[in-house]
């Protein structure tokens, strides 16, 4: 757990200094990318809800834990971070949520006491992906509800923005939609439905977080022109697959067997 809670130390440090990881208008995006999956597949049923990592929290920009804790008795935030949870409490800290520093494969959890586990991107950065994924099959309720996203292998900048760093995201595990719906089957879990989500060019990314730093007059009418191209091309099916950051899966914990 050290070597992991270091190096995100380091990297949440890093991207902060940096003045955040995405644009306005992209983290806007994500943020509501992952705010209608929650709404679509989590059954808002007043239950437990935990999530993996509080690197939104932490950031701000692009944050949907607030929305969440407004439908659920309790929330679990956990990060491997100290630095990372503590900031996240002080930014959002709320009368029914509990944060813990914890690593994903090894919460300080009851067994089965959870209703819904989110986890945005987690498994992309974990050592083993199998643990994190056994550890939300045991934290969840029987056919409790488990959503998470990774980052999409597919995405024609994957490798190249890995290779040339462009994004500390980049550093992460990429999947294809099929190699990890059979990682969640081996975890215990059904992946009922997934869908391809931030369906943005990280080049363009990267560009428009240059010009928010430039402070130029017309800064506005692009960022609302780049909202405009990426819900374009979050609307046909072909764009998505090549071009989104993440994939978001919706998966159930099937019963164990007796």
């Amino acid at each position: 757990m050290n070597s992991a809670s270091n190096f995100w130390d380091k990297m949440s440090t890093a991207i902060k200094s940096k003045r955040g990881y995405l644009s306005k208008n992209i983290a806007g995006i994500k943020k509501q990318d992952y705010l209608n999956a929650v709404r679509r597949w989590g059954s808002y049923n007043k239950g437990v809800m935990v999530k993996t990592d509080c690197f939104e929290e932490y950031l701000l920009t692009d944050s949907f834990l607030p929305e969440c804790a407004r439908n659920y008795n309790e929330i679990i935030a956990c990060d491997i971070s100290y630095p990372v949870i503590s900031s996240a409490k002080k930014n959002l800290d709320n009368d029914n949520c509990e944060w813990l520093c914890a690593d994903a494969a090894d919460l300080p959890i009851k067994h089965g006491s959870c209703d819904l586990v989110v986890s945005p991107g987690t498994c992309s950065y974990l050592k083993t992906p199998l643990s994190g994924l056994k550890e939300a099959y045991r934290i969840l309720k029987p056919e409790g509800t488990l959503i998470i996203s990774i980052l999409n292998k597919e995405n024609v900048g994957f490798f190249p923005a890995k290779f040339l760093n462009l994004h500390p995201i980049s550093s992460g595990k990429g999947y294809t939609r099929e190699d990890f719906a059979r990682l969640l089957s081996d975890s215990g879990f059904e992946a009922v439905e997934s869908d391809f989500i931030l369906v943005v060019p990280p080049l363009l990314n990267n560009l428009l977080l240059l010009l928010e730093r430039s402070k130029l007059i017309f800064n506005n009418q692009l960022e609302e022109l780049t909202g405009k191209v990426c819900r374009q091309l979050s609307r046909s099916n072909k764009f998505k697959r090549y071009f989104s950051w993440l994939i978001i899966f919706k998966a159930i914990k099937q019963r164990e067997k007796a």
